[in-house]
């Protein structure tokens, strides 16, 4: 375990150059980069990069981790003009780094950006609360959670809150069976105008390519009060290509554009987007068989409410008359869904993160213990069982 450790400008806990490390089964708990200001000229200059880890043209192999309340802040302040940049409350990636992560948890990060000016202006940038990638570097993430991330900015001027999730400038961003869950980009005191960016409560990517797969992205925000500059809760993606498959998007929310922002060139198919606020999807993506609030034009979509077993307590499984269930299509469909079950299951493919399973019964050990001591026939009782179901286990008495 590497905990409440504090450095300066880079890398709080694990600092990387040049090299190809693997950490693995690590806990990376409350450290903080913080950034020290320096004068340039008449403005006040901070920079802070990797609460939590930094990577330099490192090959990271990331495996079974917990990366957790861990911090990059940046404070400036000046009577004439102050900039602040801070990147990566969990992890920074740069210059052409090629992190692989699995089956990790990034949870509770935050990256935050002050800037205060008292004649002048005050520039204030904070990118990727979980994920920071820059410059060339490219990610990849499988059966790793993110969740309660959070990118947050102070300032007045050139204002810009990116990723609470993640924030990818990198050349590519891949996510497989992952969680990206109550995440949130916001600033504070800042004034809204042209040159003020709040983006991506889940995902922030300008990556050439972002590809997502049996992935749920739910409950992330974007600062709300900034209207109408708050855009992509769930996903912002302004790359070249993206594309997703088989994701349960909802319960996102933004001033504008709730679940995704996505550019031309995007193609999703087998998900859901589903009770993102404001709406679910601006941009002129392919959609194809998948569950659109609204609707949406392309072959195969439907407009039903998905009967997730408990969106309060962050359950988006399906329940057993959700019209999503056998309602996707096996082109070019993932072979398991985010829990591992097969795909597909019964009659066709779903939509969505999970595959509907079908109950088993079975009769529980202590059943046959009772019946053996009284010698009698299992059908004179109620047979006590077993329900598994989505994984877990009901008890439940048949008649």
């Amino acid at each position: 375990m590497v905990s409440q450790l504090e450095m300066a400008d880079k890398g709080g806990a694990i600092y990387c150059l040049n090299s190809s490390p693997v950490i693995k089964n690590c806990r990376i708990l409350e450290n903080r980069a913080n950034g020290e200001s320096y004068p340039q000229g008449t403005t006040e200059i901070c920079y802070s990069y990797g609460g939590g880890i930094y990577l330099e043209s490192s090959s990271a192999q990331i495996i079974n981790c917990v990366i957790s309340n861990n911090s990059a802040s940046s404070s400036s302040a000046s009577s004439n003009s102050a900039q602040a940049y801070a990147y990566g409350g969990g992890i920074f990636c740069d210059a052409d780094s090629i992190p692989i992560m699995v089956k990790c948890t990034i949870s509770d990060n935050n990256v935050r950006a002050t800037a205060s000016a008292q004649f002048g202006n005050g520039w204030a940038e904070s990118y990727g609360g979980g994920i920071c990638i820059l410059s060339s570097s490219s990610i990849s993430l499988s059966e790793t959670i993110l969740s309660g991330n959070r990118s947050r900015v102070f300032g007045n001027f050139d204002i810009e809150s990116l990723g609470g999730g993640i924030y990818s400038k990198g050349l590519s961003l891949i996510l497989k069976n992952c969680i990206i869950d109550t995440n949130e980009a916001d600033c504070i005191s800042c004034d809204v105008a042209d040159y003020t960016d709040i983006k991506g409560g889940g995902i922030y990517s300008e990556s050439s390519s972002l590809a997502i797969e049996n992935s749920l992205i739910t409950r992330n925000i974007v600062d709300p009060f900034m209207s109408p500059i708050g855009r992509g809760g769930g996903i912002y993606s302004s790359g070249s290509n993206t594309t997703i498959k088989n994701c349960t998007i909802a319960n996102n929310k933004a001033s504008n554009v709730g679940g995704i922002q996505t550019p031309n060139g995007t193609t999703i198919y087998n998900s859901i987007l589903w009770d993102n606020i404001p709406n679910e999807v601006n941009g002129d993506p392919v959609i194809y068989y998948s569950n659109v609030k609204g609707g949406w034009p392309d072959l195969g979509n439907i407009d039903e409410n998905p009967l997730f077993v408990d969106v309060d307590n962050g359950d988006f499984h399906l329940n057993d008359d959700s019209p999503c269930i056998n309602s996707g299509t096996s082109n070019n469909a993932p072979d398991a869904d985010l829990d591992g079950n097969p795909r597909p299951i019964g009659d066709g493919y779903d939509m969505g993160a999970y595959e509907y399973l079908i109950p088993i019964l079975s009769v529980s050990q202590d059943y046959i213990n009772v019946e053996k001591k009284l010698g009698q026939s299992a059908y004179t009782y109620l047979i006590p069982v077993m329900v598994r179901w989505h994984g877990r286990r009901y008890p439940t008495i048949p008649g």
